[in-house]
């Protein structure tokens, strides 16, 4: 009686088994998704600290540079944040414009010279926003500063040539 038991139990696992770890996979596969995107999420507020962090290290700043950084790293984020409707709007309107049956190079022109302002502004306030960092800086960090930035455009223009060659080839 034992024996039947035990192989009615190992047929009942094995017939059972394989019911149920799809679902259990599929439940490991969405908290997977879900802590990925938790990451992600927190991954971008942190970054801006770290880069903070790593440019008063490299640089030496001290705790009023730093103070001063943060403030302007705020204030550019909350102009960033005030247009960013107006750019997900013009995103929008560029997309169905482009996946439209109506498409003309007029209506794209025409699309894109209305948000040109909103373009020059945000190049503007980017550009503010690095001019007030850089004035922060004493001559000795504004020197490293630039040999760091020239370093690191080269190193961007090498990784640009090299996929253009992948692409082309």
């Amino acid at each position: 009686m034992n024996k039947l038991s035990l192989k009615s139990c190992i047929v009942a696992i094995s017939l059972a088994l394989p019911l149920a770890l799809p679902a259990q996979a599929m439940m490991l596969d969405q908290s997977t998704d879900t802590a990925q995107k938790e990451m992600r999420h927190h991954k971008g507020k942190s970054m801006a600290k770290h880069q903070l962090k790593r440019m008063a290290r490299f640089l030496q700043l001290d705790d009023a540079q730093i103070a001063q950084i943060k403030t302007i790293y705020q204030d550019a984020k909350i102009v960033k944040e005030q247009n960013k409707a107006s750019r997900k709007a013009f995103r929008d309107e560029m997309k169905a414009l482009v996946q439209s049956e109506n498409f003309t190079e007029q209506a794209f022109l025409t699309l894109h010279q209305q948000n040109q302002d909103q373009l020059t502004e945000s190049a503007l306030q980017r550009a503010k926003t690095k001019n007030a960092i850089y004035l922060v800086l004493n001559d000795e960090q504004r020197e490293k500063f630039a040999k760091f930035q020239e370093k690191r455009k080269n190193k961007q223009k090498g990784k640009r040539k090299g996929k253009r060659k992948h692409h082309d080839s």
